[in-house]
């Protein structure tokens, strides 16, 4: 802002001196007083500056916050990608009598895995099965992952467009890096030929993870456990039925009775799909009731279990 021209400050003085002297007759020092403090008002705006814009932290840097204050330092695993992304993942060791694999559990995208979703209660109940399980800090989303990827014009329709939806490029992204902490997890990892390896994921990320593990036959998961497995983007989401058909690891999908139509209207595809490419090893499962519910964290823990028992 402009600095007031001298002229004016001064006659807004000797003007306001003027009134006080004819109405109040004040003292020196108050009317001095007076004067400084309107001097200072006036010239206010010359050499106030507006403070700097400070950016909201990021969602992963206060969920790793908030692990650092509420996980035990001997359960934080600490992880690097190739691309210099540091993340942690929870550890629990098996407690069991015997040990029979490891459990990788992947919650969806925003999500915690310490949410009261079921996976906070997997993995606590999965190492009573005999498993180690590590349950992974997803990355954040990035929502600008699509802007490089359009031209102009694609931009600008965008912008006008009533209906937003994730594209392709933020799936991409996602995708991505996700997979990138898993393969830290999956080269970190030291199993005997007789334990199994299990991947849990959840919504966005189990979708992501299934399309990369159709490309990746030769990646040693034994199973696969996906639950409310779905790509928020339409053109994805309708070739997942064929893709998660072709998944090299047995599959577990799961579903609850109240997930979002995307999810529930697929599953009759699915189960078309795995009889066409002769996926034996698939098996589908309804929840009912609420993710949130203690009994459904029940269940799904014997869904889990029980599938596993027959690999």
């Amino acid at each position: 802002m402009a600095r007031p021209h001298p002229a004016m400050t001064t006659i807004v003085i000797n003007r306001c001196s003027r009134f006080i002297n004819t109405r109040v007759k004040p003292g020196f020092t108050l009317l001095l007083g007076l004067m400084m403090t309107l001097l200072v008002a006036v010239s206010l705006p010359s050499w106030a500056e507006r403070p700097a814009h400070i950016a909201a932290p990021s969602w992963t840097s206060q969920l790793e916050n908030d692990i650092t204050r509420h996980v035990a330092l001997e359960e934080r695993k600490a992880f690097t990608t190739d691309e210099d992304e540091s993340f942690s993942a929870l550890y629990l060791p098996y407690m069991s009598a015997e040990k029979r694999g490891i459990a990788i559990l992947i919650p969806d995208w925003q999500h915690s895995p310490m949410d009261n979703n079921g996976f906070s209660y997997l993995r606590q109940a999965l190492t009573d099965d005999g498993f180690d399980t590590y349950a992974v800090v997803v990355p954040e989303i990035n929502w600008q992952a699509d802007i490089a990827t359009q031209s102009e014009e694609q931009a600008q329709n965008a912008q006008d467009s009533a209906v937003h939806f994730i594209t392709e490029a933020v799936l991409d992204d996602y995708k991505k890096r996700l997979f990138a902490r898993f393969s830290k997890i999956y080269e970190s990892l030291a199993m005997s030929q007789s334990e199994q390896l299990v991947v849990i994921a959840q919504g966005t990320s189990a979708g992501v993870l299934a399309e990369y593990l159709a490309r990746m036959p030769s990646l040693r998961v034994n199973a696969l456990v996906t639950v409310s497995a779905m790509l928020p983007n339409s053109n994805r989401n309708k070739h997942l039925p064929a893709t998660l058909s072709l998944v090299g690891p047995a599959l577990l999908d799961l579903y609850y009775s109240a997930d979002t139509p995307l999810i529930t209207d697929s599953m009759h595809e699915r189960n078309r799909w795995a009889r066409r490419n002769a996926k034996y090893d698939y098996r589908q499962r309804e929840l009912f009731g609420l993710p949130y519910e203690a009994r459904q964290h029940v269940r799904l823990r014997k869904e889990v279990d029980g599938f596993l028992r027959q690999l």
